[in-house]
């Protein structure tokens, strides 16, 4: 009997280990992490709660990357797509959070990439 189930379970592993499987995934454009502003937020009473909650509210807009809140520091870095979001629409962002609670004092923005456009002459 476990002679038959083994043997029935190599058949199925072999047969689907063979199958060409190929699923499509829609493409979705990716955001690219162009630029990186470093907050400093005033307000903020605890890790937990207050910086994960601004954490997850920065990621939700459209263009971010990667954001990381620390209560400790009050900072909060975003790696962002400054053709999607601005940092003025993550200041805004911020400080409307929990009826204006939290407020940013301090902005710096570093462009880590720029995009050349180069016009192409086709005569």
């Amino acid at each position: 009997m476990f002679k038959n189930f083994l043997t029935v379970l190599s058949i199925l592993v072999l047969v689907s280990c063979g199958q060409n499987t190929t699923s499509t995934v829609e493409s979705e454009d990716k955001a690219l992490a162009d630029a990186k502003a470093e907050f400093i937020i005033e307000g903020m009473v605890c890790q937990a709660g207050c910086a994960a909650f601004i954490d997850e509210e920065l990621e939700k807009l459209d263009g971010i990357v990667k954001s990381e809140v620390d209560f400790e520091s009050k900072l909060a870095v975003v790696d962002y797509d400054n053709s999607l979001v601005s940092e003025y629409a993550m200041i805004d962002l911020i400080n409307t959070l929990k009826d204006s609670l939290y407020k940013v004092s301090s902005v710096e923005v570093e462009i880590l990439q720029t995009v050349e456009q180069v016009k192409i002459d086709t005569h």
